[in-house]
């Protein structure tokens, strides 16, 4: 007997296994039509994306290196990270795994790096780089809703004054 691996109209999909990817849902619709009528069909697909991101998993950056383990590094204030297509709806909190080197910021802005500013995590010196010491915060974000593109923006304070360090290291962005 052929398998049916169909779903009803309405219904919760529950995966079998937890499993920290994306999944990528694809909804089908198709009818016999009538003899007065054409049948009808459409596709429509869903991508949901595990809501904690490797930093390495960018789509676009300035001023960064890629160093081992997907860390990526901050190498002077103004660098940023772009992850395109975020769905802001019903996010709440932002979280940052992150080795700082020098006293800031990480910003967390809408479609621009000067674009609306969502959450400002304030970061404080409290290792040398390259280190292993890494460190989450957690912050609120403001409410937003719909599908942008997310800056994190890092800024490091007395930037370009002589001795200061502007690097530091992220792994995880995580989203609640």
């Amino acid at each position: 007997k052929k398998k049916n691996n169909r779903m009803p109209i309405k219904g919760t999909l529950v995966p079998e296994k937890k499993i920290e990817k994306d999944y990528l849902l694809k909804a089908v619709y198709q009818d016999k039509g009538s003899n007065q009528a054409p049948s009808l069909s459409t596709t429509q697909y869903f991508l949901l994306r595990w809501p904690t991101l490797y930093a390495s998993q960018y789509d676009d950056s300035k001023f960064t290196s890629r160093l081992n383990d997907g860390v990526i590094r901050f190498t002077k204030s103004g660098a940023y990270l772009v992850f395109s297509d975020i769905d802001l709806t019903d996010l709440s909190e932002v979280s940052y795994t992150i080795a700082a080197a020098a006293t800031g910021s990480l910003e967390l802005r809408m479609d621009s790096p000067d674009g609306a500013l969502l959450s400002e995590a304030r970061l404080e010196a409290s290792v040398s780089i390259p280190s292993s010491i890494f460190r989450e915060s957690r912050v609120p974000i403001k409410l937003a809703s719909g599908i942008h593109n997310l800056y994190v923006v890092y800024n490091a304070s007395n930037a370009g004054k002589p001795g200061v360090r502007e690097v530091s290291d992220l792994v995880l962005i995580g989203f609640k």
